[in-house]
């Protein structure tokens, strides 16, 4: 079965209240906005086409933070989250099965859906963003990226790797 993704980007950018939280937890933090991370993507020739803000205020940031890095997440053609269930911790291997079309290895959860974190999602022209603004695929691949989380390595170890392995299928 030949698949079709569509690979989101996102990138957390947090207010200027969770500066102070930053702050304390990760040495020298600096509040990003919309134009300083697009601005590295591009300077550092990074696709932004499929790439989203989630905006981020003091109470939802260290949410957003645990998830930009974490990792990716993977939603099926009607946006509902595919939940690894299988044995094995490691995300590599996880997202191998689900290349492999071992989908035996997920189950779908309902109660997670793309279009709850579109909700929080932002384009790079400072517009909304909703399911209907996204191409039909059979899935689609959510990944969690945050600038300070590594920097270019940390793009390319992110990002770029998934985006190999999507390619390679």
């Amino acid at each position: 079965m030949r698949k079709y993704f569509y690979l989101l980007i996102l990138t957390t950018s947090l207010s200027s209240c969770t500066s102070i939280i930053m702050n304390t937890l990760i040495k020298d933090a600096k509040v990003e906005n919309t134009n300083s991370i697009k601005k590295f993507q591009k300077d550092n020739h990074y696709d932004t086409s499929n790439s989203f803000i989630v905006k981020a205020d003091t109470t939802t940031a260290m949410k957003w933070l645990q998830k930009g890095i974490a990792g990716y997440e993977i939603y099926n053609n009607n946006g509902k989250l595919l939940q690894y269930i299988g044995t094995t911790d490691c995300g590599g291997i996880q997202f191998q099965y689900f290349l492999q079309d071992k989908l035996d290895s997920f189950k779908v959860d309902t109660t997670h859906s793309l279009k709850k974190i579109l909700k929080h999602c932002y384009n790079y022209q400072n517009q909304k963003v909703s399911r209907k603004d996204l191409p039909q695929t059979d899935f689609y691949v959510l990944v969690y990226w945050a600038k300070f989380a590594g920097r270019k390595f940390g793009y390319k170890e992110g990002v770029g790797e998934l985006e190999n392995d999507i390619k390679k299928g």
